[in-house]
């Protein structure tokens, strides 16, 4: 489950509201549609903790646990033994927030498209920046989230010409790069491999997918070198050819991560559910997200960044001195990886 919730000082004793999630939560495979249903069912429940001191279990949350008045459960902001990524969706999207300001580089599914049909009946396109993702996990975290992105959006473009032309090698703490389906299934760029990536020479990086992502890191890295970067492998679509090449590329984006420093990925393609008719019922409007659709997508980036942060803390002692010349002894020689 969420955070423990806050004290509510009106009631007896000061009983605790705890958003939990439903115990049948799946994560992924093919029974992704179920994942977000059920995450849609998540409940809140009432415990007492007593004046006297005498513990209480709660239940319905990640650990079923005696709480001590005056103690609090630290196991809610570690990673359980088993965990997976997208286990426990907490409504504020956990250590998401702790960033000031974070850069998006995407396609359609980070610029917030919607789909309409005109009275020919042709498909309309509208980039509705104000609906993505990103919005959404401003407005959730507090942190500034800077949107880069646009829709029908490759790697290549942004590299070559999109960037440039509208300013967008800007500073921030941290990235999101979330690109692939155009590069790949539209504009049928041969995806590549993390053998492309040459982190010290992009220049060397032939003309693939997984080239051009190296090197737009390598150019942020230039930027800020103890920038944290997360890379959004793609969805499975319900689809066996397609869902093959998804998970491959993933599994190269996992090795790219392991050539730059602080750079991590968030493997929707594994953890993920599939964006397949069934869930294209509840949370699509043609073929992009609806409104619902964005903000279920920013609770599992979010939440996903959470755990990640939860899964190596080290990482991220020293946010607030990205950018700033500082470090910490104690953490001085911790490389980033």
């Amino acid at each position: 489950g969420d955070d423990p919730g806050e004290m509510d000082h009106g009631r007896p004793g000061g009983q605790r509201a705890v958003r939990g999630q439903g115990s049948d939560l799946r994560p992924c495979g093919d029974t992704g549609a179920r994942f977000l249903l059920n995450f849609a069912k998540g409940f809140y429940i009432i415990g007492f903790i007593p004046q006297s001191g005498h513990t209480v279990n709660l239940t319905g949350v990640r650990h079923t646990s005696k709480i001590q008045e005056g103690d609090m459960n630290l196991d809610l902001f570690t990673v359980a033994p088993g965990e997976k990524p997208l286990d426990n969706l907490k409504a504020a999207c956990g250590f998401a927030g702790i960033f000031k300001e974070i850069g998006i580089i995407g396609d359609s599914l980070s610029s917030g498209e919607f789909e309409s049909q005109d009275e020919e009946g042709n498909t309309l396109y509208h980039d509705m920046y104000e609906y993505s993702w990103p919005a959404v996990l401003e407005r959730l975290t507090g942190t500034v989230y800077r949107n880069y992105s646009r829709g029908g959006m490759t790697a290549k473009e942004y590299l070559e010409s999109w960037a440039d032309r509208n300013g967008f090698w800007q500073w921030n703490q941290a990235y999101i790069i979330a690109l692939g389906n155009n590069d790949i299934f539209g504009a049928n760029q041969p995806a590549g491999s993390a053998a492309d990536i040459h982190p010290e020479d992009p220049a060397a990086n032939p003309d693939t997918f997984l080239g051009d992502m190296g090197r737009i890191v390598s150019r942020l890295k230039t930027m800020e070198k103890d920038a944290r970067i997360f890379l959004v492998s793609m969805q499975r679509r319900g689809e066996e050819q397609a869902d093959a090449t998804i998970c491959a590329i993933a599994d190269e984006m996992k090795k790219m991560c392991g050539l730059f420093s602080y750079t991590y990925l968030i493997d929707m393609a594994h953890d993920g559910p599939a964006y397949d008719e069934e869930m294209r019922k509840t949370f699509a409007m043609g073929g992009h997200p609806n409104a619902m659709g964005y903000y279920v997508y920013a609770m599992m980036i979010g939440n996903y960044m959470d755990y990640i942060i939860r899964e190596n803390p080290k990482d991220f002692f020293e946010v607030p001195f990205i950018g700033k010349g500082l470090k910490n002894k104690d953490i001085a020689c911790n490389p980033g990886q």
